[in-house]
């Protein structure tokens, strides 16, 4: 029945078959008690019938499997699920935002005055100017905003690589510590029969208490490295958890698993290289505004004044007509020492920008040929052991299964 969840040094108790961790004897044994009260009692068929079912249901629901997921499924779901790419993605969109939303320009000046402006009476105007940089800087600020969105997407296509490195590695971890788990297991079911038969000799007087002492120290070492392995799995089962979250618990798949000791064609293109040059354009870009911020800025302005009295024209005016002109003019930087150091600073990012171009590029190389070389020589191994290890191995094997049927070994 699904209530039994160990099989090994069992014991027989009034509830129910326990085995020796404690623990599980109360979740085991409520549910048996019901379940002997239910059926103990004189009810109809019907009822105990769908009382079955219920408990079948119930308990088939709270025992699923967890979600297989293959390789190609977790990186489809990655851009979805994963909290680090979902906010770049988010950064992404709020950096076009920004770009969309224009330049970065002064609010206009609106005026009014009344008094005696052009005459002993009272007259009133109405003022408006604005000031604006120079054209070619209103030019150099587009470019700048469009290189930091190129550096924002850069960054997160470089968060997104890191994202993939650490959910192979967590993948294929715990893929490889499930397999280990499993031929330890086989290992202890032989060590198992092994004190079982060492128990048996031992009762028959075959053997002293030296052997079965030494069946069951060995029996405990495997069953301890099955328990560190199971520890160690569960905690790449939960990384794995971390890093794509899931509406539901999902494990790695291990029945389609493919390996290929090929290396795949020479990538041209790194992520952390081409990150390296966005932010070289980035500065550059910023290092030219800067530049340009050194040219004048445009002031302009609309006037519209009333006038009472005799005019320049000999004609007598009482305030009701209105008198418009315009200005334009130019804000010379007198003091340009905090805009010069601004532009050396600027230079000095630029270098610093290009210096990091050629390291990430030299790096990807070296590191991709290293990479190269570590596959060619996996791959040579795993030859190595499909042609010559594991044959040789299953000739063993043979062998020795042949000399055990005719009684030459044990």
């Amino acid at each position: 029945f699904f209530f039994f969840f160990f099989s090994s040094r069992r014991r027989h108790t009034r509830c129910a078959l326990v085995t020796g961790v404690q623990t599980c004897a109360l979740p085991i044994c409520f549910p048996v008690t019901i379940f002997e009260v239910i059926l103990r009692q004189r009810l109809r068929w019907p009822f105990k019938k769908g009382f079955l079912v219920w408990l079948l249901v119930t308990g088939s629901m709270s025992t699923q499997a967890q979600t297989t997921l293959s390789w190609d499924r977790v990186m489809d779901s990655l851009d979805r699920h994963n909290p680090t790419l979902l906010r770049g993605q988010l950064e992404v969109e709020k950096q076009k935002i920004w770009q969309r939303g224009g330049l970065d320009l002064a609010g206009p000046t609106v005026g009014f005055q009344v008094g005696q402006i052009n005459s002993a009476l009272r007259d009133n105007a109405l003022m408006f100017q604005q000031s604006m940089p120079f054209p070619t800087v209103l030019q150099q600020q587009k470019k700048v905003l469009a290189a930091q969105v190129e550096e924002t997407r850069a960054n997160v296509i470089v968060e997104g690589q890191v994202i993939r490195q650490q959910i192979a590695e967590a993948y294929y971890t715990w893929v490889l510590l499930e397999a280990r788990e499993r031929r330890w297991k086989r290992i202890e079911d032989l060590y198992t029969q092994f004190v079982e038969k060492a128990t048996l000799r031992f009762d028959q007087g075959e053997t002293d208490l030296l052997e079965i002492s030494t069946a069951q120290l060995q029996l405990g070492q495997v069953r301890w490295k099955i328990r560190e392995l199971n520890r160690e799995r569960n905690y790449w089962h939960q990384w794995l958890q971390v890093l794509l979250p899931l509406p539901e618990t999902w494990q790695p798949d291990t029945t389609h698993l493919f390996f290929s000791p090929q290396w795949p064609n020479q990538p041209t293109i790194s992520p952390r290289v081409e990150l390296a040059k966005s932010i070289q354009t980035a500065a550059e870009a910023q290092w030219q505004l800067e530049k340009n911020r050194r040219l004048p800025q445009v002031n302009w302005g609309l006037n519209s004044v009333t006038f009472q009295g005799t005019g320049a024209d000999n004609r007598t005016y009482t305030g009701g007509q209105r008198f418009h002109s315009a200005q334009i003019g130019l804000t010379i930087p007198l003091f340009p020492t905090v805009q010069s150091a601004r532009i050396e600073a600027s230079r000095l990012e630029v270098e610093r920008a290009k210096l990091g171009v050629r390291q990430e590029s030299t790096q990807f190389e070296v590191l991709s040929q290293a990479l190269a070389n570590q596959v060619k020589a996996l791959g040579e191994s795993l030859r190595q052991w499909e042609t010559e290890a594991i044959p040789q191995a299953q000739k063993v094997e043979t062998l020795a299964r042949e000399k055990l049927e005719k009684g030459s070994i044990s």
